[in-house]
């Protein structure tokens, strides 16, 4: 035993790294019954290589001082359990503070039931030994990539919730609808206030006043004459004088107040207002239903043969914009305006069929309906005639802006006489657009004509302030491509009845 004992200390002299001639140096000594020198060296063979734990507890040597060996290795397992479990504690308080709110870290469920497990106490001397040595590193590890990767996941998220609420926000700025708001506006107004005024007037007063009055002093006798004589006598007399007296009169003035008027607003998704449309731009007449000649006579000035006199019955009523759509109200839907004549109560022009059909699509979409629209040809006219079947609904000078009147331009709308309908510009002022495509009318009379099915233009009516009488005629019909515009040309709303 001394020789095996003397050469186990020459090998761990020579190099401290064989654990095993350390382990073999212990078991000698635990033979030798010096415990006390054994486990020291138990210790270093432990330290570099924890499975000795378990070759110790099975060793016989070992086993002779079982008590001492418990001690020892139980001393071991609560020093190694005091220095891990501070390390644990922090990692688990952080990692449970980050599960909270990080997915990521709460899936770890490996990692955080080893690490509550091993607080509890429980863990061998030879599982801690293990856990310190590369285990907790790793668990440690795991949990600061879950958490790195759920936050990356969740600035990710962030950053897609903050796209997506930017663009709903964009969406709701820039969707628009129209409805009827009460708003406040400045508008001239009477006033009435009073005044105190000073006035003349003739004032009644009595005076007493004295006369001669002529009276018998002395009464005729047999053989005298009556002596008559003067005597003073005193009379009360109503005269007249001028006064100057107060009265409080009532008078009128104009003022600038703010009231209340309703109007048409262009809101948002977010309720802000962009536009107010006063109602006057967007008033409708309903025209009933009803049967006309619709065409030219012979012999009407500027009659072409496309005017061919024949009889339309339209079978439902309709309602009509009663003045050409405006440039305010353009601008009020389309954010712009193409006019060449700028005002915002003249009729808008240059635009085309196609310009109006895309105004009357997003006018629709603004009100959540689908009742806009162009009138066919057919509408206009029995419009426009409103019960004549002359030439035009009354004296020309009268009732539209053309050649003779205009100055070259467009003009106000409303400002000339209406039809009996309440329909203004019907003529002259701008042409305007219809539904319809170009084309003959038909042979004979017709109910609710749409015209042809197809085409290359489509109609327009009513002649513009370019034009002569002849080219202002509620039969005269004019036509051009989808995509023409002019400064001629502008349109007028319809609304279908439900």
């Amino acid at each position: 035993m001394p020789e095996a004992l003397k050469y186990t200390d020459q090998a761990v002299s020579a190099d401290s790294d064989l654990t095993e001639a350390v382990f073999q140096a212990a078991k000698f000594r635990m033979a030798d019954g010096r415990p006390g020198d054994a486990l020291p060296l138990l210790r270093t063979a432990i330290d570099a290589a924890p499975a000795y734990v378990v070759k110790a507890s099975a060793d016989g040597d070992f086993q002779r001082h079982q008590d001492e060996l418990d001690g020892f290795l139980e001393a071991m397992r609560q020093e190694q359990l005091k220095a891990l479990a501070p390390k644990v504690r922090g990692w688990l308080s952080e990692a449970e503070g980050w599960a909270t709110t990080v997915a990521e870290v709460a899936a770890c469920t490996g990692e955080l039931v080893r690490w509550r497990s091993l607080l509890e106490g429980n863990w061998g001397l030879l599982d801690l030994l293990k856990y310190a040595d590369e285990g907790a590193k790793q668990d440690h590890l795991a949990i600061v990539r879950a958490h790195d990767a759920g936050l990356k996941r969740l600035e990710g998220e962030r950053i897609a919730a903050k796209e997506a609420a930017r663009k709903e926000l964009e969406r709701k700025r820039n969707t628009w609808r129209i409805e009827t708001r009460a708003v406040k506006v400045e508008k001239p107004v009477d006033e009435a206030y009073q005044v105190q005024e000073q006035y003349e007037e003739n004032e009644p007063y009595d005076v007493e006043e004295q006369y001669q009055d002529l009276v018998v002093i002395r009464p005729a006798g047999l053989f005298r004459r009556e002596e008559l004589g003067h005597v003073t006598r005193t009379r009360t007399v109503t005269r007249n004088r001028k006064v100057t007296k107060t009265r409080t009169v009532t008078r009128y003035r104009e003022v600038v107040r703010q009231v209340e008027v309703e109007t048409l607003a262009r809101v948002n998704l977010l309720d802000e207002v962009a536009s107010v449309l006063p109602e006057e731009h967007f008033k409708f007449v309903r025209i009933p239903a009803g049967k006309f000649r619709m065409g030219s006579p012979e012999g009407e000035n500027g009659r072409s043969s496309a005017e061919k006199l024949h009889t339309v019955t339209l079978t439902k009523p309709f309602e009509l914009m009663t003045t050409p759509v405006t440039q305010a109200l353009w601008e009020f839907v389309m954010g712009g305006n193409p006019s060449h004549f700028k005002g915002p109560v003249r009729p808008v022009e240059e635009v085309s069929w196609d310009d109006a059909q895309g105004f009357i699509s997003k006018l629709n979409e603004m009100f959540g309906v689908t009742c806009f629209r162009l009138p066919t040809d057919a509408e206009w006219e029995y419009a426009c005639r409103a019960g004549t079947t002359s030439a035009t609904y009354g004296n020309l000078d009268e009732v539209a802006w053309y050649e003779n009147n205009s100055g070259k331009e467009t003009h106000r709308v409303g400002q000339k006489q209406p039809n009996a309908w309440g329909l203004y510009d019907m003529l002259g002022n701008v042409w305007e657009w219809c539904q319809d495509w170009y084309g003959g009318y038909p042979g004979g009379d017709v109910v609710d004509p749409v015209g042809p099915s197809s085409g290359s233009s489509r109609v327009y009516r009513g002649g513009s302030w370019r034009g002569d009488a002849r080219g202002v005629r509620a039969a005269l019909r004019n036509y051009g491509a989808p995509g023409y515009r002019g400064s001629t040309l502008g349109f007028r709303l319809a609304r279908s009845l439900s």
